[in-house]
């Protein structure tokens, strides 16, 4: 089953994202904004950006987000997390490549809902790949808040 990213871009421009997202209303679901960090019109590779999104997968569900209040409507809120824009310098592999393409060329005030497909996000699912951890296992050795390395042995 393939799984897509879809996030909505809203491109706010001001001086100083296997999922889907569609709705929008109240904190801008569903939208993402995007602030630069140079007096620009067009967002471009190499700008700074920062960006509000709400990330849903196809069926709707709310799986990350930098609103508090859709976090916490959408029940994914952690309290320790800081809900703010998320920034990045667009084209530098630093998101993943379907969202870092979208906000390339985003005008100022523009809104845009984008579906990202697996090979431009985590890449298709392998259940090779996927290992279910039982939370007893983890008794023994983690709490919560505590750090949890994962690697591929």
């Amino acid at each position: 089953m393939k799984e897509y990213a879809v996030f909505g871009l809203v491109g706010v421009i001001l001086v100083l994202m296997s999922a889907g997202c569609i709705e929008e209303g109240g904190e801008n679901q569903g939208n993402v904004t995007v602030n630069a960090t140079e007096n620009i019109t067009v967002a471009a590779s190499g700008d700074i950006v920062k960006v509000d999104y709400v990330g849903r997968f196809l069926n709707g569900t709310v799986f990350d987000t930098s609103y508090e209040n859709t976090a916490k409507e959408s029940g994914i809120y952690n309290p320790d997390r800081n809900y703010e824009p998320l920034e990045f310098k667009v084209g530098e592999g630093e998101m993943i490549k379907g969202f870092d393409e979208e906000v390339v060329g985003m005008k100022i005030g523009e809104k845009k809902n984008i579906t990202i497909p697996p090979e431009k996000a985590y890449g298709e699912w392998d259940p090779n790949k996927a290992v279910d951890i039982q939370s007893p296992s983890l008794n023994n050795w983690c709490r919560v808040n505590s750090p949890l390395l994962v690697r591929n042995i």
